[in-house]
């Protein structure tokens, strides 16, 4: 099997970006321009790649207007397109055709870096393990009634409280050195203690 650096000059058939049958799918890792991931995506599907796979996740971002979010694809890997050919790629047809879109191919020792399909396998399952460890984090920080919490702002502020109810948003507690006086603050307001 031979491999092609970037920039090097092949013959190829009519601006394909693959020449000869592999017989097996090879994954490779393409350095993009800045926020051209995307873009480079669709344009190596339509070239006839067998698959491009980016690491994405859902995030939300503020809109203007009151309180609206728009949810979109938020990129784990900025630069970098994985891409599932079963041919041997012809490199410079592939940077060519890109119109700079793509900058270059992972390589070790100046050979493009083949990756293996089990690491790619790991690699896929990482945004769902970054969506779960963030999910923990979140059930971490959430107030319950009978929880512990230090009050982080306004007149109270450092004052480590009992969660006595929580209703729409505010954390009722009792203050037991003002007489076992109720008192209430946002629970935004609260810092959840850690368990001992």
């Amino acid at each position: 099997m031979r491999h092609y650096r970037i920039g090097q000059t092949v013959p190829h058939n009519g601006g394909q970006i693959v020449a000869a049958q592999l017989g097996r799918v090879a994954w490779y890792i393409l350095v993009t321009a800045p926020q051209q991931e995307f873009a480079v995506s669709a344009w190596l599907t339509r070239s006839g790649a067998v698959e491009c796979w980016l690491p994405t996740e859902e995030a939300w971002r503020r809109v203007r207007g009151p309180r609206r979010k728009l949810s979109y694809l938020r990129r784990l890997a900025p630069g970098y397109v994985f891409l599932a050919v079963d041919h041997a790629p012809l490199w410079h047809v592939i940077r060519d055709g890109s119109l700079g879109r793509i900058r270059g191919v992972v390589c070790q020792d100046g050979e493009p870096l083949e990756v293996p399909e089990a690491a790619l396998a790991r690699m896929r399952r990482v945004p769902a393990r970054i969506a779960e460890i963030r999910e923990r984090a979140r059930q971490e920080r959430i107030i319950r009634p009978g929880d512990r919490a230090e009050i982080a702002t306004g007149p109270l502020a450092g004052w480590t409280v009992d969660v006595a109810r929580l209703d729409r948003g505010i954390a009722h507690f009792v203050l037991p050195l003002l007489g076992g006086r109720e008192a209430s603050a946002p629970v935004e307001a609260l810092v959840k203690q850690a368990v001992a």
